[in-house]
């Protein structure tokens, strides 16, 4: 733990603001708790690390950082286990004197224990600050209350800086003028990855945060503010330093849900060419150099009123894969001062942003702020329990209240690569999904400089919780082979647990390590030959030029060249003839999914000779079926014009005949095509709509839920194991005791072996040896999928640390259709025990109540007994590794 830590040039002496010299007036000067200096330095910060009202008194261009200043290589992440624990940034401040705030910490004194209200001059980065030359990568951490005199209340990253941010959420933070979420300086640039990285919320602006009453708007207006959630300034303050224009991607979802539209966007003011949104009075220059506006006036965006029916939203659809790039430029430049930089007087940049598929509407000679408007109020909460970056409570005088930059900030975790899958043909993307196989080795992959082994993941602490368990891994999590060298992962289009873009066809993986990949089409789309051509592509390590990273393009290391395009990255698939091809997948990962079985009828319903039943080849030697394919989930009828060797031409229907086990009924269980034979060649067309149209027929995964909480608050509590036993078949038929598969269930939450499962096939009714996976990551909950239709009975094995043993079991049935809530009740004669509650939204609570301990009095035992309330403190991982200098300012 860190605090109450200063970088302080003189202790207790006032820094004074009239004058730009004193003892505060320091650049590349901060750092209350840690000062790590130098372009080679590497600083990592993982984990349980608490800092905690740590301040630093510079002010000056590249100054600030209360609890951190860093150069070189940053790393900011979350503990690498199935908690998650974040490092915490609460209270710090970058000013020359403590800011106001609602009340202090008694214990730390100059800790910050609410938002600032009133902010003077100080550094940027009022929790961590990074110097030029730098790249970070800000994975994890809790950042609330901090402010900073400047600029980036939490988090501020100087020019020719790259910061990679992971799924972030900042809200209720407040700047004094422009950006109270996030805010881009002049020369800012920002790109996002397909996931929508950060969530912007309910912060705001309010110029009453700043000191310096030079800056305030004029009385009854607004015109010294803009942008409550997003701020960017026009480049030109920057034009004589060279820089012509800067972008934004702006997406309409959240790392919530890639499906569909989180927010909308709306003008909310409009700053003036000339703000640079930093250079007030206290840094040199003044209010209108800082701080202007055009708000409302000759025809620009006025702020946002949620009682007006003319706020101007930004327009983006669903067609624009739920995003939009912003580009800022101006007409004319700054002339060249005396400071020896370039004459920019005659520097047009329009062109930088036409032709480029910009959005750029209103976005010349003038800067953009913005409002978000959340149209799913749930998202909020959803946001805000699984993002790995919370920013709340921070302030900063200037710009940037939750996070500000000077730089390249790229909300993606590090680092991403895409491609896309088209019809070799036509070029257009292709209907279904696909599947890949990425494969690398040690000697492929660059040295780590960050203590972590030498794997594919940039980040180890963000794998996906069921990659971190014991147990096999499933195939979706880089796995090594036997020769301990060789790393592979299965990557399957719009499976949410890779793939980070909802667009079939298009696909985004993320958190690869710079190093050399193969790439190799192992499933091909419904209705496309397989691609045999192995790709390759080479991520390699952020630069610190200002300029937006470029995901590498794929070059071919065998087979024949099927790029199609111009971007370098579209990879083109033949269509089939002479044969039907379906693929049955399952419709929460889309991967695909064995044991189905399947008749062909004719348009009335009748069974075609032969097609009475099409099992699935899955490869095992002695197939005698019509599946001409060998993989497993996928299927292939040969076609034939004269009808003899072959389906013939005709109308006909796809009809499941069995469900694959683990999985409900669906609704549709027949799906028309036609057969036609023309100039020789035929073919196979699906013709109905909806599910199948493709060729890809999904199953869902049969579900149950339920949640261990406390019996009084009904808050989740994590720990808890169970015993889980199939007690009846799906028609009701008892089960007898010698032959009932038995399975261990744990807290997938709470231990990470609980989000994977194991399997014993010699003792499938011994649970010790077998284990169903829960696949609900947060403490308490349980998700199982994919168990087959049946009754069940569930017993709590090991409660809750703190909690009493519930001496009951409970029962649930899972039938062949799928149910929106399977039901879970107390086992028949559990007269008397708590029962359990199912809310009105759905849902199954397991109660347990606390341990009681009985406490004797002398002269015997009381009626009076004590709750024993237990505090468990648990190792949190708690990591600062530092390499390179470190001095006091």
């Amino acid at each position: 733990m860190f605090t109450g830590n200063s970088q302080d040039p003189d202790p207790g002496q006032s820094c004074g603001l009239e004058t730009n010299d004193g003892p505060c007036w320091r650049g590349t000067a901060g750092g209350g708790a840690i000062y790590s200096t130098g372009t080679a330095s590497s600083l990592t910060i993982q984990g349980g690390v608490t800092f905690k009202g740590n301040y630093a008194k510079a002010r000056n261009f590249g100054s600030g950082g209360g609890a951190i200043w860093a150069q070189g290589k940053l790393w900011i992440r979350n503990s690498a286990d199935a908690s998650a624990n974040k490092p915490v940034f609460e209270g710090n401040w970058a000013s020359i004197s403590q800011p106001t705030a609602p009340a202090t910490n008694k214990d730390i004194p100059t800790m910050l224990t609410g938002p600032a209200t009133q902010v003077t001059a100080g550094g940027a980065g009022g929790a961590v600050f990074l110097m030029n030359n730098s790249t970070a990568f800000i994975t994890g951490g809790d950042y609330r209350n901090n402010a900073s005199g400047y600029l980036g209340g939490a988090i501020y990253t100087e020019e020719s800086t790259t910061t990679y941010v992971g799924r972030a959420v900042a809200w209720e933070n407040t700047a004094g003028h422009f950006g109270g979420g996030l805010w881009f300086c002049p020369s800012g640039n920002s790109a996002a990855s397909k996931g929508g990285n950060i969530a912007l919320f309910d912060n705001k602006v309010n110029d009453t945060l700043d000191a310096n009453t030079d800056n305030r708007s004029t009385a009854g207006t607004q015109n010294k503010t803009a942008g409550s959630d997003l701020a960017i300034m026009n480049p030109y303050h920057k034009s004589r330093y060279r820089i012509r224009s800067n972008t934004f991607q702006l997406m309409d979802t959240w790392f919530t849900s890639r499906d569909s539209s989180t927010v909308d966007w709306y003008w909310d003011g409009t700053p003036s060419l000339y703000a640079s949104g930093y250079q007030d009075k206290w840094l040199g220059g003044d209010a209108d150099q800082s701080v202007s506006t055009y708000n409302g006036v000759d025809g620009h965006a006025n702020r946002y009123d949620e009682n007006s029916t003319n706020n101007v939203k930004i327009d983006i659809t669903t067609a624009d894969n739920h995003s939009v790039t912003t580009c800022l430029y101006y007409t004319y430049g700054r002339d060249q001062g005396n400071d020896g930089q370039i004459d920019a007087t005659n520097i047009n940049t329009q062109a930088d942003c036409t032709g480029k598929g910009y959005y750029q509407d209103g976005f010349g000679n003038q800067g953009l702020a913005l409002k978000a408007d959340v149209t799913n109020a749930t998202e909020k909460d959803n946001a805000q329990s699984t993002g790995q970056i919370l920013i709340s409570g921070n302030g900063a005088r200037l710009s940037g209240g939750g996070f500000g930059s000077n730089g390249v900030v790229v909300f993606d975790s590090p680092y991403s690569m895409s491609w896309n899958k088209a019809d070799a043909n036509t070029k257009d993307l292709v209907t279904s999904s696909s599947t890949w196989k990425i494969t690398t080795t040690n000697a492929q992959l660059e040295d780590r400089d960050d203590g972590e082994e030498k794997s594919p993941y940039m980040a180890p602490s963000m794998r996906p919780a069921q990659c971190q368990a014991g147990g096999t891994l499933p195939k979706t999590c880089w796995q090594k082979d036997e020769d301990d060298k060789t790393w592979s992962v299965t990557v399957t289009d719009n499976d949410p647990t890779r793939d980070n873009d909802n667009t079939i066809g298009a696909i985004s993986i993320d958190n690869l390590a710079p190093g050399t990949y193969t790439l190799k089409e192992t499933v091909p789309p419904t209705g496309y030959e397989l691609n045999p051509t192995e790709y390759v592509f080479t991520i390699k390590a952020a630069g610190t030029d200002n300029t937006v990273p470029e995901q590498p393009k794929l070059s071919i290391q065998t087979g024949s060249d099927q790029l199609v395009g111009s971007d370098g990255r579209t990879i083109g698939d033949k269509p089939v003839t002479g044969v039907l091809q379906w693929k049955k997948i399952s419709s929460t990962t889309k991967q695909t999914i064995d044991d189905s079985e399947w008749t062909i009828t004719d348009t009335n319903g009748k069974t075609v000779n032969g097609y009475a039943s099409i099992a699935d080849n899955t490869g095992a030697d002695g197939y005698q079926g019509k599946d001409q394919n060998k993989t497993a989930g996928l299927f292939e009828i040969k076609l034939d014009a004269t009808g003899t060797q072959g389906l013939g031409p005709g109308d006909y229907k796809l009809v499941e005949s069995k469900v694959p086990s683990g999985y409900w009924q669906p609704t549709t269980k027949e799906y028309p095509f036609t057969v036609q034979s023309e100039s020789g060649t035929i073919t196979a067309t699906w013709t109905g709509t909806g599910m199948g149209m493709s060729g890809e027929i999904e199953n869902t995964p049969t579900r149950v839920s339920w949640t261990k909480v406390d019996a009084g608050s009904h808050t989740a509590i994590g720990g808890a194991e169970w015993k889980l036993v199939r007690i009846k078949t799906v028609d009701g038929t008892p089960i007898g005791s010698d032959e009932q598969p038995a399975w261990t269930v744990l807290d997938c939450g709470s231990d990470q072996n609980g989000c994977t499962g194991q399997t014993d096939d010699k003792h499938p009714t011994d649970a010790s040896g077998n284990r169903w996976a829960d696949s609900d990551t947060t403490a308490g909950g349980f998700t199982l999928e994919r168990l087959e239709p049946g009754t069940y009975k569930l017993t709590e094995t090991k409660a809750p640390d703190g909690y009493t043993l519930a001496q009951v079991s409970y029962e649930f049935t899972i039938g062949h259709t799928e149910t929106a809530d399977v039901r879970i009740d107390l086992s028949a004669g559990a007269n008397g025990m708590i029962p359990v509650t199912h809310p009105d939204e759905g849902g199954n609570l397991i109660a347990n109540v606390r341990t009681v301990a009985a406490l004797p009095f002398t002269g015997g035992m009381t009626e009076r007994s004590m709750l024993a309330y237990g505090l468990l403190l648990a190792g949190a991982g708690a990591v600062v590794w530092m390499i390179g200098g470190r001095r006091r300012a």
